[in-house]
């Protein structure tokens, strides 16, 4: 009888200790699975920062972009009514320079009477 007590109390201590056996194997295996979970969380974690950082910057990169588009869009706009102003001030002065030209060579109203008073006093002598 003390075999049988004997032999069952190692059968219970041995099926106990593959219990144990293998509910440490298996709380091993699910922290490594929570760890895996954890790991791969925090890469994925990881990749959306990188990728939000790569777009921030990108965006600020077309943000600067056409921030240096306009200011060169409005300097070459400043430049082209800079030069249309010269070019009308340009044309200002060669016209006024061709009135002049035109009033030196144009007579005087005294010029014209005096003129037309010489040619009466003229055709008077001839006749």
């Amino acid at each position: 009888v003390a075999a049988a007590v004997e032999e069952k109390r190692r059968a219970i201590a041995a099926e106990t200790a593959a219990k144990l056996a293998a509910d440490r194997a298996a709380a091993e295996e699910a922290q490594r699975a929570r760890q895996a979970e954890r790991s791969s969380a925090e890469a994925a974690e990881r990749e959306a920062q990188r990728e939000a950082l790569a777009a921030r910057k990108a965006d600020e990169a077309a943000a600067t972009r056409q921030r240096e588009e306009a200011v060169a869009r409005r300097a070459s706009e400043a430049e082209a009514k800079r030069r249309a102003r010269l070019e009308e001030q340009k044309e200002a002065k060669e016209a006024a320079k061709q009135k002049r030209k035109a009033q030196k060579k144009t007579p005087s109203a005294f010029a014209v009477e005096k003129e037309r008073e010489e040619r009466a006093a003229a055709e008077r002598e001839e006749s």
